[in-house]
């Protein structure tokens, strides 16, 4: 029954492109976790990273300055991905 499924699959243009774009997703999915694990990583790391120059200096401005530059790079970098894939559909 397996290779009756796939055979139909294989000679059908639409089912092709259906099983491709499930298929994609799925690996999409398993992404998700690395990423959230990364986001973490980093954020327990600035916030040491705060801390250990609070401490260091005894004002928080440069720290939390530092932060900020971090995350105006990370929000840019976010944009300007989100920028290039909300208009990919116009290639095809």
């Amino acid at each position: 029954m397996k290779s009756r499924i796939k055979q139909i699959i294989r000679e059908s243009s639409s089912l092709k492109k259906e099983y491709k774009r499930v298929k994609r997703s799925r690996r999409a999915r398993k992404n998700w976790v690395l990423v959230w694990i990364y986001r973490l990583t980093v954020t327990c790391f600035l916030s040491l990273l705060v801390w250990k120059e609070q401490e260091a200096t005894g004002h928080m401005t440069p720290a939390l300055a530092a932060f900020s530059l971090y995350l105006t790079f990370v929000v840019l970098f976010r944009m300007q991905r989100v920028w290039v894939r909300g208009f990919t559909f116009l290639d095809h």
